[in-house]
């Protein structure tokens, strides 16, 4: 292949690449949209923690395997509560139930505690619901291919989710705090996603303007 084929053939992949999003098939992509995530992802199952306890009462998550998720944590003492009933025993139930519902939740008042949950084999796409245990709180979720998002939680609920191209073996939550979380979502990625937007004008201005610069260069040099 010649000078000239080859800068062309770079040129149109860099433009195609840029305007579509697309980055190395070894990174995996990061989610804080769950319509996003739920888009790009097929063959979900989510471990929703209900029906697990009677209600008013809890029972310890630690070394549970539920829908064919382990749950493991650094000081066991991660918790599913039932919250039907039970919000003038546990506060958080009256700010996390409305948020997700309908009656329970997975929690832990343990301060920097790690909690991981380790996936059925052969799992691309993983997300998850955080939920506040206080104030202005972070959340930091991180999975077993290296990448990881921090997060920060107000009386809300946020969503982190992957997709990769290599199996994901487990999702560890951290906080310095106690955590809440529910609907943890797993399965696999999509291959080809739909697209998530529409570049910005001025992104695709930029974008015809390296073309453009790429190709006037050739021509002179053709001409000389």
């Amino acid at each position: 292949m010649n000078n000239t084929i080859f800068l062309k053939t770079a040129l149109v992949a860099l433009t195609t690449s840029a305007y579509f999003g697309i980055t190395s098939a070894a990174q995996a992509a990061i989610f804080t949209s769950k319509s996003a995530f739920l888009n790009a992802t097929s063959g979900l199952t989510t471990v929703d923690f209900e029906g697990l306890t009677p209600p008013n009462t809890v029972a310890s998550l630690n070394n549970s395997t539920i829908s064919g998720v382990t749950f493991s944590d650094t000081q066991s003492f991660t918790l599913v509560l039932n919250c039907a009933t039970f919000p003038n025993n546990f506060s958080n139930c009256n700010t996390t139930i409305p948020l997700v519902g309908p009656t329970s939740i997975a929690s832990t008042g343990a301060a920097s505690n790690t909690i991981t949950a380790t996936l059925p084999a052969g799992i691309t796409a993983v997300g998850v619901d955080l939920l506040p245990y206080s104030l202005n709180q972070d959340y930091t979720v991180s999975i077993s291919t290296g990448e990881s998002e921090t997060i920060t939680i107000n009386n809300d609920v946020k969503f982190i989710g992957f997709t990769s191209a290599t199996p994901i073996t487990s999702l560890s939550i951290f906080s310095t705090e106690g955590q809440v979380f529910d609907n943890l979502v797993y399965g696999q990625a999509d291959v080809n996603p739909p697209p998530t937007g529409t570049p910005e004008p001025s992104a695709m201005l930029g974008l015809l303007a390296i073309s453009g610069i790429g190709l006037s260069q050739l021509k002179r040099r053709k001409g000389k």
